[in-house]
């Protein structure tokens, strides 16, 4: 793979969408200041590889993926094109994550039915192979849940990108790309020292992603279940899941990049938060 994401990510919706530009810009180069390997944005509308682009100029080394890009929002022979010319300007700092989204974002934005997309992605990967700029596999990323995505982002990929998953996902997700492929799983994290606190501000974190079909279908096939609400501790961090009990235990699998994406607490102290802040780039990201 000609991109190096290193080993430890931020995933940040604020990075793309906050509203000062400026900010966004300080940030990114002060999560590259503080030793992150990479930074990951998202793609809900809006010119996401211009986005990239400013954080590309704003920064010296770091490399940027989508996490994702939106299939049914973006041409794939425009992608292609911007992508070389990021490329052409930045070296190889820009990973192209793709992802099919989601049936409510997709039908209340584009007015179409959210149908096939599977075939949607295999199409846009053909037309990405044939665009006048191709992208090579080796510098594309597929955002992927269950088996046959994973087994796309094998054939056709060098990295996956699962969202809202546990580790034991993970070890599944592994295990079905084989050693070859870069497998970065985005995992969410609550700041905080009241466990309460923490809880509550998870739940209220994972509650919107429940509306959507295709994190809940890969949940279920994890064993969760939809009865009730839990959250569990590990690796020293509080993890959080909602609506969901009934788990099945795995060994955990071996990401070679986890992307974090920080949660903030209130419970904190003060003091605590003043510790915090010294190594941290604003209230939006924190270094963990």
């Amino acid at each position: 793979m000609t991109v190096d994401l290193g080993r430890v990510g931020i995933w940040s919706r604020e990075l793309r969408y906050n509203p000062d530009r400026g900010a966004r810009a300080a940030a990114a180069a002060e999560l590259e200041d503080l030793g992150y390997a990479a930074i990951f944005i998202p793609d809900a509308g809006g010119d996401v590889l211009g986005d990239v682009e400013h954080l590309l100029a704003a920064t010296r080394r770091m490399p940027f993926a989508t996490g994702i890009l939106n299939i049914w929002l973006n041409d794939p022979a425009e992608v292609a094109s911007r992508r070389a010319s990021l490329v052409a300007r930045f070296g190889p700092r820009f990973l192209l994550g793709l992802g099919s989204s989601h049936a409510p974002l997709v039908e209340s934005v584009l007015r179409v039915p959210y149908a096939r997309p599977y075939s949607k992605m295999v199409e846009y990967l053909d037309a990405l192979d044939g665009a006048v700029a191709p992208v090579p596999a080796e510098m594309r990323m597929l955002a992927a849940l269950g088996p046959r995505m994973l087994s796309l982002a094998r054939a056709r990929a060098a990295a996956a990108h699962p969202y809202l998953v546990p580790p034991e996902h993970t070890a599944a997700a592994r295990q079905a790309l084989g050693p070859g492929i870069l497998l970065a799983p985005e995992q969410a994290v609550v700041l905080g020292t009241d466990p309460r606190l923490g809880r509550e501000r998870a739940r209220a974190f994972v509650n919107d992603y429940l509306a959507l079909p295709n994190y809940v279908r890969n949940l279920r096939r994890l064993g969760f279940t939809d009865e009730t609400c839990t959250v569990r501790r590990a690796t020293g961090s509080w993890t959080r899941w909602s609506r969901t009990a009934t788990r099945r235990r795995s060994r955990p699998g071996s990401a070679r990049i986890t992307t974090r994406e920080p949660i903030t607490c209130a419970s904190m102290s003060s003091e605590a938060a003043t510790r915090r802040s010294r190594s941290t780039p604003g209230a939006a990201w924190h270094r963990r």
